[in-house]
């Protein structure tokens, strides 16, 4: 974080919350991003990764727009407070618009 001036973070989950989740991937480089004023996204993916358990909960492919709209939403209300979190980035256009 000090040598970027912005950061994206691949915080490829499908759950908001949680220690295996967006936010919780997420966290430590969003409190390094805070205590060093560099502006931070989070990143989510949508592009099918395959049927293993891993890949499954890593992307929001099969989910729905809705889903994915729902998630972003309590992310943004989440990490409202933090100063460094500026919003999220979406992996892949093709696929979001497929979604």
């Amino acid at each position: 974080m000090r040598v970027v001036d912005a950061a994206t973070v691949l915080s490829y989950r499908n759950t908001v919350t949680g220690p295996d989740s967006i936010t919780g991937v997420s966290a430590s480089a969003i409190a390094a991003a805070a205590r060093l004023s560099v502006p931070c996204r989070l990143a989510v993916e949508t592009k099918y990764l395959g049927e293993d358990p891993v890949s499954r909960k890593q992307t929001f492919q099969g989910k729905g727009r809705p889903a994915l709209h729902s998630a972003m939403t309590e992310v943004d209300r989440q990490l409202s407070s933090k100063s460094s979190y500026v919003g999220i980035a979406v992996h892949d256009y093709e696929h979001l618009r497929a979604l």
